[in-house]
Order: C-alpha cells, then structure tokens, then sequence
C-alpha cells in the first residue's frame, strides 16, 4: 500500500508538470499572463493530492477512465468547492482541458504503468 501511495503522488507531481504546460498553452491564446512559481508550487502540491484517488480500487484496469474520473472530480471542486476561478463558458472547457486531458491523462497512464511493471521499481 505505501508503494501505491508513493507512486500515485509521483504521477500526481508529473501530471501537475502536464498541467502547468497546458496552462502556459493555453493562457497566451487567452490574452492572460503566464502562471508564476507560487501557482506552480500550488498545481504541484494539489495534483499530487488527488493522484492519491488512484490507490482506491476502482477501475483498476480503466487507466485512462479513472484518469478522466479524478479530473473531472478535480474540476468540479475548482469551480464549486474552492472557487479558484470565475465560472464562465471559458473557464469551464479551459478546467476540463487542463484537469482531465493533461493532468488525468498523464497521471493515471504514469501510476498505471508504475504499478503494472514491478521490475522496474
């Protein structure tokens, strides 16, 4: 279980890294300045945390499902639980982009194929 954990907050960290590239994408094509290294620092922290969903057992073979699932969840709670950004049209697909394509993706792929292959660890 702690080799779960660990591996699921390093696809958390590598996802967020995702996310952040996404974002400095995205936000050009927005008109809005680059993200600074508090708000990095900030992505980095929270993608760790919610990679920890990962360890539960659920959809242990759907990678890329409970990817889409966690993000969405992660996507919800920004705009209704912490409130990190207005919600409008923009910021809504910009969210799901960001939470569910890149980070989603990227982790869920990054702790499935870190668990799957235990020679490697």
């Amino acid at each position: 279980m702690l080799k779960n954990i660990t591996i699921a907050l390093g696809a958390g960290f590598i996802g967020s890294i995702a996310n952040v590239l996404a974002i400095y994408l995205i936000n050009p094509l927005q008109g809005l300045s680059q993200p600074d290294h508090i708000f990095i620092y900030k992505q980095v922290f929270w993608g760790g945390l919610w990679a920890l969903l990962y360890c539960l057992p659920f959809l242990k073979q759907r990678w890329l499902i409970k990817g889409i699932a966690v993000g969405f969840l992660a996507s919800l709670c920004t705009f209704f639980v912490f409130q990190a950004i207005p919600f409008s049209p923009i910021n809504i697909i910009k969210a799901f982009t960001v939470n569910i394509v890149a980070w989603g993706g990227c982790s869920s792929f990054f702790f499935y194929k870190a668990t799957k292959s235990d020679d490697t660890l």
